[in-house]
């Protein structure tokens, strides 16, 4: 088995912010992406609010 190689590109996430959503659901699932990001010092993951 061969290992996998990391992806070149930030694998992109898009976060739809509907009136009265939960920002602490919203800071559940963006906290993993930006913690990665930091200690790996890359660009793994990338996101938008929509």
């Amino acid at each position: 088995m061969q290992p996998r190689k990391p992806p070149q590109d930030p694998i992109p996430f898009g976060f739809l912010l509907v009136p009265n959503y939960s920002m602490i659901a919203f800071s559940c699932a963006i906290e993993p992406l930006r913690m990665a990001n930091r200690l790996s010092n890359k660009h793994l993951y990338q996101w938008v609010t929509i």
